[in-house]
């Protein structure tokens, strides 16, 4: 199996990290282009691209201006750096070595920057939505541009591993990348859903929060079947149904 989720805007490049796994980024080429792209932008379009105020504008602009393609300079394991809702919820610095060959070889983080990256690539700051409307090459979009390789990418990964199943825990905006006509093995999706005064719902927050509470599961249970992940039931999450295509998991709040 390999399990796909989604990276964070929040990043730390700032504080200390212990000894780790790292590798190297997977697309380099592509992420040029990519890069190459938003250099050609003036500060108000990239500010448009971005959504961002003038202040985290600058930041941009300077991390643009300063990315180093061979990663010597600043570049740090994307697990370690992404530190929004779904990394909040595990200690990745209490992973010990055998844990993190697992994930190198199960996870990977779906970007709209670097493609596909897993747990322990080398990364710099950047900041790029999948969503964004950025054109590359002939590219209308970000969406156009790797969805192709990412495929073609999971799919041929999937070729080695005992569970040929991606299971996907990445948010819409991320996972519609993956062409699934085209994709050659099934896909299960792993939904997470609210239970409040006899109301179910997908509250976003909670729902980011429970994939990093997934990916914490993963990590301590190293599951290499389907039928494994019905065992989730962190952070009082429960498994609700299960079929061909979807794994449901409801919390009471």
């Amino acid at each position: 199996m390999i399990f796909i989720t989604s990276p964070a805007k929040t990043q730390d490049f700032e504080s200390n990290i212990k000894d780790s796994l790292t590798s190297k980024i997977q697309f380099p080429h592509e992420t040029l282009e990519v890069l190459k792209a938003m250099r050609t932008l003036t500060a108000n379009e990239l500010k448009d691209l971005l959504k961002v105020s003038d202040k985290i504008l600058q930041l941009n602009l300077s991390r643009l201006e300063k990315f180093d393609m061979q990663f010597s300079n600043n570049s740090r394991p994307a697990l370690k750096v992404y530190k929004g809702d779904i990394y909040k919820q595990f200690e990745e610095e209490l992973f010990d070595r055998s844990t993190q060959e697992y994930l190198q070889k199960s996870l990977r983080i779906v970007t709209g920057f670097y493609g596909v990256l897993k747990p322990y690539d080398l990364i710099q700051a950047y900041r790029l939505e999948m969503k964004s409307r950025l054109s590359v090459n002939d590219s209308k979009d970000l969406y156009e541009f790797w969805k192709e390789k990412i495929t073609n990418s999971l799919s041929s990964e999937l070729e080695t591993h005992e569970e040929k199943v991606l299971i996907d825990i990445a948010s819409k905006e991320y996972s519609k990348v993956i062409d699934r006509k085209k994709f050659k093995h099934p896909i299960t999706e792993i939904i997470f859903k609210q239970r409040k005064a006899n109301e179910l719902k997908n509250i976003g927050i909670y729902s980011k929060m429970a994939r990093g509470h997934f990916i914490n599961f993963i990590a301590k249970a190293k599951p290499t079947k389907l039928i494994h992940l019905r065992k989730f039931n962190l952070d009082g999450y429960k498994i609700s149904n299960h079929n061909k295509d979807s794994l449901e998991f409801i919390k009471e709040i």
